[in-house]
């Protein structure tokens, strides 16, 4: 009997851990940043985006090294979006606050959507270790289930921006 209560209770745990953590949506967001999220929504979960592939960016504001990898990480945001425009690009404070992230992405110019994770759900849900983290997660199968194809933990060179371009390129 116990092993069955104990079967019940991870069975439950793992359904619970499966669901993409949801995102506060920043006051700021344009509709064409966040294609297929609601401006009327309060908040927004990665797999609801109407895009074949997403970028995330998590950082963290108090973070040297995403501080020093910031002008590359606006870089990537800026050929990403001359290149493969339909590909949206989400910042994540890990750890940070509304407005510690805000202060980031308004500090570094960051040209994409940056939303709070205080709690690191997201940072824990993709099993983030370092930060500056970028992911590249695509859709795929018929449930449209995302996918990771890319991961950089630590410092963005311009060596990982043209692999990321290159591989949004071929994927698209």
């Amino acid at each position: 009997m116990r092993l069955i209560h104990l079967f019940i209770m991870l069975s439950m745990t793992a359904s619970v851990v499966a669901e993409i953590p949801r995102l506060s949506l920043p006051d700021n967001v344009k509709a064409q940043n966040l294609p297929g999220i609601s401006l009327q929504a309060n908040s927004f979960s990665i797999d609801e985006l109407e895009a074949s592939m997403v970028v995330l960016v998590v950082f963290d504001f108090y973070c040297p090294v995403c501080q020093k990898s910031a002008a590359n990480i606006k870089r990537l945001a800026e050929e990403v979006a001359a290149t493969t425009p339909g590909i949206p690009i989400i910042g994540i404070g890990t750890g940070d606050t509304p407005f510690e992230t805000q202060k980031f992405k308004d500090k570094f110019e960051l040209p994409f959507p940056c939303a709070s994770d205080r709690a690191k759900t997201m940072a824990n849900y993709y099993h983030v270790e370092r930060t500056p983290s970028i992911i590249v997660l695509s859709k795929s199968g018929e449930e449209n289930l995302l996918e990771e194809l890319y991961r950089n933990e630590g410092y963005l060179g311009r060596e990982h921006i043209d692999e990321i371009i290159s591989l949004l390129k071929e994927d698209t």
